[in-house]
């Protein structure tokens, strides 16, 4: 059973380690620690009294899903995800919350309890390797395969230029688009396993389309591991440069 004095302990490292605010069930701030009025840039009394809506766009405010997200704590559910929120001076941060309906004994809910970390840093990184990302696919051929060479999938770009749809190339092997004579060949058979130990192979690559025409490559073959090292799989950028090369 947590005691009262624990109870206090606990509820003092909370308040040192993130940032709290309490609101009504219909969304009225109450209060707030420290560390929430440094992180949004309000004094506790500029927005005690206010609604929560004074966090996010206009736009919002007034959408059906905000209107929904607190009616649903209301009725005294516990809400956590990431979160973009209005700071006083106008720059967006983003939270990871965790909004916590405090009930009465008959599930009535009394106070909801914000719980929230900063997050902006590493949500602008994630940001911005997603836009690059979308740059990359729009701008090249990506192809992703097993460690071993079995295709996992394909964008478009590189199905444009190969002549294939997703569906016919996925879970087979990459010798498909490789010419007979060099897929029986030693460099070849030592291509996959070398990547797997790490190699990088990048250079002009000649290349087989569904219907039989050489294709020629400008590519990167990146191998993806994980946190312990081992490869997940191989990514493969490329330019298609036959044109050029002709």
């Amino acid at each position: 059973m947590v005691t009262s004095h624990e109870s206090r302990q606990l509820a003092a490292a909370v308040d040192k380690a993130f940032a709290t605010i309490q609101f009504t069930p219909t969304g009225t701030i109450l209060s707030c620690n420290q560390n929430f009025s440094d992180l949004m840039g309000y004094g506790v009394a500029e927005i005690k009294g206010k609604h929560h809506s004074i966090f996010v766009s206009e736009q919002a405010a007034a959408s059906e899903e905000y209107q929904c997200f607190w009616e649903r704590l209301q009725q005294g559910e516990f809400i956590e995800a990431q979160y973009k929120r209005l700071r006083k001076d106008g720059r967006y941060v983003w939270l990871q919350a965790s909004y916590v309906p405090i009930t009465d004994e008959e599930g009535r809910t009394e106070i909801v309890i914000k719980i929230a970390t900063d997050i902006t840093a590493r949500k602008n990184a994630d940001l911005e390797v997603e836009a690059r990302m979308a740059a990359i696919e729009r701008a090249m051929a990506v192809i992703e395969f097993t460690p071993e060479g079995k295709i996992l999938t394909a964008n478009r770009n590189f199905l444009d230029v190969m002549g294939y749809e997703l569906s016919e190339i996925q879970g087979k092997h990459h010798r498909i688009f490789v010419k007979e004579t060099e897929r029986e060949s030693e460099d070849y058979s030592k291509f996959w396993p070398s990547l797997a130990e790490g190699a990088i192979h990048r250079g002009l690559f000649e290349r087989v389309s569904k219907s039989g025409k050489a294709v020629d490559l400008e590519a990167t073959y990146q191998r993806v591991v994980d946190e312990a090292g081992v490869v997940q799989k191989v990514v493969k950028f490329a330019y298609d440069v036959s044109a050029q090369k002709q």
